[in-house]
């Protein structure tokens, strides 16, 4: 999937320029199979994740079905956070 580039305004405030600046933000989105593979998962399990919300997703509707995009930094971010984190104030 091609990185897609987002503006993102900021607004120099120093005495000699005070005109909105671009700096741009790039965004990765993937298909549900290259998430899955990037997840190392099944497609189908990504999907079900999806569906019920475990997973960050967009989901873009079709004539016929419907398509979820994932985005990569979002998917990092809860990689970067373990279910280890959370049993661990379990109590048995």
């Amino acid at each position: 999937m091609t990185a897609l580039v987002a503006p993102v305004t900021s607004t120099d405030t120093s005495p000699t320029r005070n005109t909105p600046q671009t700096v741009p933000v790039e965004t990765e989105w993937l298909t549900s199979n290259e998430a899955a593979r990037y997840l190392k998962v099944k497609p189908r399990t990504l999907l079900q994740w999806a569906r019920e919300r475990k997973v960050p997703a967009h989901r873009l509707s079709g004539i016929q079905r419907c398509v979820w995009r994932f985005l990569r930094q979002e998917l990092d971010a809860i990689l970067g956070s373990s279910s280890a984190d959370s049993a661990e104030g379990r109590q048995y």
